[in-house]
């Protein structure tokens, strides 16, 4: 029993080798054939990209402090509330800065009231004056005097000039459109002008930060584009640009940091998320391309001046093609490529048929069953 085993084992492998790269000798009907699934060759578009990590940090993100130390007597938002630049965060009391006011106008009006009045004085001193009805001196003493009262009346509108200011300043008010995030006091707490009230932060758009390595300092550019996913929305791709990279590196970490504007309308990127960035560095339009798991690789060393320590690995590609029923070998050179497709730059043309499942089992002139065709 084992030795018809054996022998129809040797059998089959013997029928296997005739129908790959053998000279027929046997019936037509009898020829092994290697299955197959075969694709055409597509032309399209393919991206060249880079991968980092990155963090999600809001576009702005600005704290509201206030300048009155005196006691919160209102608070219109809550964290989370959307704002627009100039809305009201929160109130500070009024009393005693509103009393300055009534102050320093009841002064302003007093002042105005003396210098129209010295003023009057003098018109009258320098007609006399120019008589040679008075003296230098008397002159000299009624014109100091209408010089004082107008020096009053400047510096008491200072004075009021800077009391509705303070007026002014106890509406804390939205400095950018944004959303509130952070607010750190209560109604009746005092407002310290050390520690900020709110915390707003604009996040359309938002920016992607990320460290680019030294050797890929001259590949990342200003105006490239980048692809981003967040662990939140897993099946969403938010696009950006690069807005800038930083012309020096960290001496540390040796790398520059960059920054990607990504536009935000619907708020679902929030500063601190992580982020996986692709940053685009190179594309190609009406290109031939394949899947790259349908191209078969192989390794061999690439011996320079006959040395193995001076030796590089050089990389073979190639495919099968199916021509009346063979697998043909085709070699392939293949330029850019992203995680699933590679760039044709020669061995194929647009719209071969190619095969993309049994290409493994091959060698070249197989004998090939089409199970699968694309068209």
């Amino acid at each position: 029993m084992r030795r018809i085993l054996t022998i129809s084992i040797i059998t089959s492998i013997a029928l296997s080798l005739w129908g790959c790269g053998q000279k027929e000798t046997v019936p037509e009907e009898e020829i092994v054939r290697i299955p197959v699934e075969l694709s055409r060759v597509e032309r399209g578009s393919i991206e060249s990209t880079i991968q980092f990590f990155g963090n999600v940090a809001a576009d702005q993100e600005i704290r509201v402090y206030s300048t009155i130390p005196n006691r919160i007597i209102a608070i219109k938002v809550e964290i989370g509330d959307t704002v627009q630049a100039g809305d009201l965060l929160a109130q500070i009391d009024t009393e005693k800065i509103r009393q300055a006011v009534t102050q320093a106008e009841a002064g302003l009006e007093s002042a105005q009231a003396q210098f129209v009045s010295v003023a009057a004085e003098f018109k009258r001193i320098e007609k006399l004056y120019n008589d040679n009805a008075l003296s230098q001196s008397q002159y000299e003493a009624v014109k100091a005097q209408r010089d004082a009262a107008r020096s009053g009346v400047k510096q008491v509108r200072a004075v009021l000039s800077t009391a509705k200011s303070q007026l002014a300043d106890t509406r804390i008010t939205a400095p950018i459109a944004g959303i509130v995030s952070e607010r750190n006091f209560e109604v009746g707490d005092m407002a310290p002008p050390q520690f900020p009230l709110f915390t707003v932060v604009k996040m359309e758009p938002v920016l992607v930060q990320i460290n680019v390595i030294e050797r890929h300092i001259d590949i990342v550019k200003p105006g490239q584009k980048a692809w981003i996913t967040v662990s939140g929305y897993p099946d969403t791709v938010f696009q950006g640009w690069i807005r800038q990279v930083n012309p020096t590196l960290n001496p540390m970490t040796r790398t520059a940091k960059a920054e990607i504007e990504v536009p935000n309308p619907d708020l679902l990127l929030r500063p601190g998320m992580f982020a996986d960035v692709s940053v685009v560095i190179d594309e190609k339009t009406a290109v031939p391309i394949i899947p790259k798991y349908t191209i078969i690789e192989k390794t061999s060393l690439n011996y320079e001046a006959g040395q193995l320590t001076t030796s590089k690995v050089k990389i073979n590609r190639h495919v099968f093609v199916v021509e009346d029923s063979l697998a043909i070998r085709r070699d392939i050179t293949i330029g850019i490529e992203d995680r699933i497709k590679a760039e044709i730059i020669s061995g194929l043309q647009g719209g071969e048929k190619i095969v993309v499942i049994g290409q493994h089992n091959l060698t070249d002139s197989c004998r090939v069953a089409i199970i699968r065709d694309a068209e």
